[in-house]
């Protein structure tokens, strides 16, 4: 299992849970999760950084190309060309996607057992 993901679920102040217990849980609780490579990343301060998206593809769930994130928040140092899955859900008013959690929702391709269990457990919702 993926080190970030110990803990339990906590609802935070605006509606995004701090951390889920497990891959699955997570899956479970985010609308989308997509594979994407940045093409730029700016440090914001030391809570977020705003990457550009330079390619994505879909790995959970769907959502019109229209709607799909051009930019994305991540609340973590991102290498730009490298590849990452992150689990997304929208805001409150559906108008947003943000970061499903504040830990664990964004995973690195570097980081292979936890970027293997994330791709099982997603490809294995998709035969669902």
């Amino acid at each position: 299992m993926c080190g970030q993901f110990i803990g339990h679920k906590e609802e935070s102040h605006v509606g995004v849970a701090t951390e889920y217990t497990n891959v699955e849980e997570l899956l479970a609780y985010s609308y989308l999760l997509v594979k994407v490579i940045f093409s730029q990343a700016e440090f914001i301060n030391q809570y977020v950084s705003l990457a550009k998206v330079g390619k994505i593809s879909a790995e959970h769930g769907s959502v019109p190309t229209a709607k799909r994130p051009k930019m994305i928040g991540v609340n973590e140092d991102v290498k730009v060309g490298e590849a990452y899955m992150v689990f997304q859900q929208f805001d409150s008013d559906r108008d947003s996607l943000l970061l499903a959690a504040r830990h664990g929702a964004v995973v690195d391709s570097s980081d292979g057992v936890c970027w293997n269990e994330v791709s099982f457990y997603s490809k294995r919702e998709a035969e669902i």
